[in-house]
């Protein structure tokens, strides 16, 4: 399901990605997928949908995605929100 999730993320389709990821049971995968897609959304230039999707995020894989976002604000030339810093 994790891989769906992302396929649905990098078509565009973020609120099925968001939807498939939700509903992944398992407790080591679910956070994966959700920083699979902020990873995707981040790319895509979709930060404050990142950032929402990294909230959702319960465990070591929030750190990893907050980092992959910060690091594409950086290289987008992009002012970090103020959410983005108090999530950091």
């Amino acid at each position: 399901m994790t891989k769906i999730a992302s396929q649905h993320a990098e078509t565009g389709q973020f609120a099925e990605a968001l939807e498939t990821a939700n509903n992944i049971e398992d407790t080591n995968n679910n956070p994966k997928a959700l920083a699979k897609i902020a990873g995707i959304l981040t790319e895509k230039g979709q930060f404050a949908i990142a950032l929402e999707t990294v909230k959702m995020i319960e465990d070591d894989y929030k750190a990893r995605a907050l980092v992959e976002i910060t690091s594409k604000y950086a290289k987008a030339t992009l002012k970090p929100s103020q959410e983005a810093i108090d999530l950091l």
